[in-house]
């Protein structure tokens, strides 16, 4: 039901703006450790070879063997990312588990950043909308094109890390 004209009341107001943070929090805390790993910062840097991947009830699935780099380390077999390829080798971070690798090439790095990415794109306009409701401040046209060059950065980030895979 739309409220005519009834202003927010304080509550209402840091209610709105916690789910707002919320919501674009959440994707970057819940994908910084698989940021750290495409990007060499945790975990044991080696090779993947995705060696099964199969359609559970539920989502893809994919496995394969990782070869650390160091030459006495031994392959493990390990849980790849779902868009994985069989047959497909590439370079990979173990995951400090030993269960799950990581791979660290553009494609592998792009794909982990376009959650994070989107997370920072819902961020971005937060500032515009509480000086709206704050301040009764009208974004200028010079402020909205700032704002659209900001968004520019993370939502091409998004799609490039979202269409990768498919390439």
């Amino acid at each position: 039901m739309a409220r005519s004209g009834k202003p927010l009341t304080p509550i209402q107001m840091i209610v709105g703006i916690a789910m707002w943070l919320g919501v674009a929090l959440i994707p970057i805390v819940f994908e910084i450790t698989e940021v750290r790993l495409a990007f060499g910062r945790t975990g044991t840097p080696g090779t993947a070879t995705v060696t099964y991947c199969t359609d559970t009830d539920t989502s893809p699935y994919c496995s394969g063997t990782f070869t650390p780099d160091d030459p006495p380390s031994t392959p493990v077999t390990v849980t790849l990312r779902a868009d994985s390829k069989e047959d497909d080798v590439f370079p990979a971070q173990l995951h400090p588990d030993g269960i799950h690798a990581y791979p660290t090439d553009f494609g592998g790095r792009a794909s982990t950043l376009a959650i994070p990415a989107l997370g920072i794109l819902i961020l971005i306009p937060l500032p515009w909308a509480l000086a709206y409701k704050y301040l009764r401040h009208v974004p200028g046209k010079i402020s909205l094109s700032v704002m659209g060059a900001l968004a520019a950065v993370p939502a091409g980030i998004t799609l490039i890390g979202l269409a990768m895979p498919n390439f």
